[in-house]
């Protein structure tokens, strides 16, 4: 359907004057960890109506960092909060397993945040139990270790 394509299109720009229809998100990718910075620093001090949030590869040993850019209030605890409510959950009940700066928001304002072990120190610092990495199957052996989910 034509709403579903527009939230799967990706369009790579080399600059802002090349955008022309409305974004929900944006990833911005540097050449320097330093052209990141002064980039993030400048979009939060100029634009008051969008959120920044620095992003980092933990998944494997690539070290690829970029900014994701999204409209306040759009992410992924917004958007878990309105899935609760339609499911007739709330927030509470909810285990979250993250890695990145972007999941620090569920990972302290869900029922249990779980952080892997490939996550970010920051989000190590926020979550309630760190689990094992990705690699490792961090989130089944929670389960199984926790909750006895998955064992036969």
């Amino acid at each position: 359907s034509a709403a579903s394509d527009v939230y799967k299109r990706q369009v790579y720009i080399n600059g802002i004057e090349e955008v022309d229809e409305p974004v929900s998100r944006m990833n911005l990718f540097f050449k320097t960890d330093e052209e990141l910075l002064i980039n993030r620093r400048i979009i939060e001090n100029e634009f008051k109506t969008i959120n920044v949030v620095g992003m980092k590869e933990t998944d494997n040993k690539n070290s690829k960092k970029w900014l994701t850019i999204n409209p306040n209030n759009v992410n992924k605890f917004t958007t878990l909060k309105f899935i609760c409510k339609q499911i007739g959950y709330t927030i509470d009940d909810i285990i979250f397993f993250g890695d990145g700066e972007n999941d620090l928001i569920l990972i302290e304002n869900v029922g249990l945040g779980i952080a892997m072990g490939n996550a970010i120190d920051i989000v190590k610092n926020k979550a309630s139990k760190i689990t094992l990495s990705n690699d490792n199957d961090g989130v089944a052996v929670f389960l199984e270790k926790n909750y006895n989910i998955f064992k036969y």
